[in-house]
């Protein structure tokens, strides 16, 4: 998180004035909004595991069927200890290419990228092998190929299907134990905007 002082006269005030501390999210990408960011590692899971939470617009469901209206998805990004930024490139291009949206958690750990898409994205016939094979093919354009290993999550038994040390290194009831508390934190995944009136 990045923190900017801002200095604050208030009325009346002429010979001294207030610091006030305004945490500003770092901004990875212009193409994402952060709402939620860990700069650093936080408790002691994994190798310094820590995440962030991005949200995109969606003109494509979770299958990858257009929308007549966008949608919100937000997604979280798992970072190990050396918060390896060169894998927002890669969710970027997704983005780009219309697949971002099945992605519920995406990371980098020692040389590998990791996305978990919807379940049902993941046994949709044709469309995540289709997915899994263009995240190959943006892993190796990126500057330092990544191998690439796609899961699912089931929100209905609150389990990931993925090698649990593959995004993060730890044994498997504690990665899905973190997963879903960072969705039950954050719904993560599509969900249509909201415009709250104050």
């Amino acid at each position: 998180m990045v923190t900017r002082k801002v200095i604050a006269h208030y009325a009346g005030e002429t010979a001294t004035s207030s610091e006030i501390e305004v945490n500003m999210h770092t901004s990875y990408s212009t193409l994402f909004t952060t709402i939620y960011d860990e700069t650093a590692p936080i408790g002691n899971l994994g190798r310094g595991t820590h995440y962030s939470i991005l949200r995109s617009t969606e003109s494509c469901n979770s299958l990858l069927d257009d929308l007549n209206h966008f949608q919100i998805h937000d997604f979280a990004v798992i970072w190990d200890e050396d918060h390896d930024t060169r894998i927002i490139n890669i969710i970027e291009k997704l983005y780009l290419s219309k697949l971002l949206s099945p992605v519920v958690f995406i990371g980098e750990r020692k040389g590998g990228v990791t996305a978990i898409v919807e379940k049902e994205f993941y046994y949709s016939s044709g469309s995540c092998a289709y997915f899994r094979s263009r995240l190959i093919d943006i892993a190796k354009d990126s500057n330092d190929p990544w191998c690439v290993e796609v899961g699912y999550y089931d929100r209905e038994t609150d389990s990931v299907c993925v090698s649990s040390e593959v995004i993060i290194n730890a044994p498997r009831k504690q990665v899905s134990t973190y997963l879903n508390n960072i969705d039950n934190l954050w719904k993560l995944g599509l969900k249509e905007h909201t415009v709250t009136c104050s």
